[in-house]
């Protein structure tokens, strides 16, 4: 069984201005490179995005208390394959459960962290192993590919379920009371700034995204040749959303009507 750090792993990035502790050194990449000469058939890959995670797995799996590695450390082939499935099983179960030990039959329950967030972190920690394609047999392959991971998720998953996991991230949208007081909070900004952008500009953006069921990014390109006049229904106007997402041919796109809400 590994030691953890005091401190929650979180997702955050690393420091970069954090140190090394002693027995688990980390290089540099000029020391790095001169490794690399060694083992030709290897070089540890880069991903901005994914790196962060491997280097809280790797100061979990060497009981580093603090200060953590940093987000942009290169480890060496050898100090990769020194990684098990226990190790990784236990940094989960310690994100989720706060605890590496953990038994849900005696109440113990995943509210520090969501099940995507786990597999987004056992995804991320993939991506650097020098034998990630097959599963984990015999002391060998890819220690993310392992059944107790998928025992664990699923254990997680199912508190969710019950209302017994973490609080759920997902982006809703906005209710009409929510709606309302943002329009509010970017009018008193702009009267209080005396700011154009926030009294009219993104008012009026939030108001036409509203009013077309639309996209920001159909409100962005919005040009002010875009609204028209209509001929048949002179109480409306006509307008263009020229960005829809699923749009592939201009007949697709037809105008659209627009009625104000003043006068019934």
């Amino acid at each position: 069984m590994v030691g953890a750090p005091t401190e929650d792993e979180g997702v955050e990035d690393g420091d970069a201005e954090e140190g090394v502790a002693p027995g688990h050194v980390a290089i540099t990449a000029a020391e790095y490179n001169a490794v690399a000469v060694v083992d030709q058939a290897w070089t540890m890959p880069r991903n901005t995005d994914y790196e962060g995670q491997l280097c809280y797995l790797m100061a979990f799996a060497h009981q580093r208390q603090f200060p953590r590695y940093p987000k942009n450390t290169l480890f060496t082939k050898d100090q990769l394959l020194e990684l098990h499935p226990q190790h990784i099983h236990d940094w989960l179960a310690r994100k989720a459960f706060g605890k590496i030990e953990f038994s849900v039959e005696n109440g113990d329950r995943p509210v520090h962290a969501r099940s995507s967030t786990l597999e987004f972190m056992k995804k991320a920690v993939s991506y650097f192993m020098p034998d990630n394609a097959p599963h984990w047999c015999n002391g060998h392959g890819n220690p993310t590919k392992h059944n107790m991971h998928r025992k664990l998720l699923d254990a997680v998953k199912k508190c969710e379920v019950r209302g017994q996991g973490a609080e759920s991230k997902v982006k809703r949208a906005l209710t009409i009371a929510e709606f309302y007081k943002k329009l509010e909070m970017l009018r008193a900004c702009g009267v209080g700034h005396n700011d154009y952008k926030y009294s009219i500009k993104y008012t009026a953006m939030s108001l036409w995204q509203y009013h077309l069921i639309g996209r920001i990014d159909d409100v962005c390109n919005f040009g002010t040749a875009n609204p028209m006049g209509n001929p048949e229904f002179p109480f409306a106007i006509k307008t263009k959303v020229q960005w829809s997402k699923n749009v592939r041919d201009e007949k697709e796109c037809p105008p659209q009507i627009l009625m104000g809400s003043g006068d019934r």
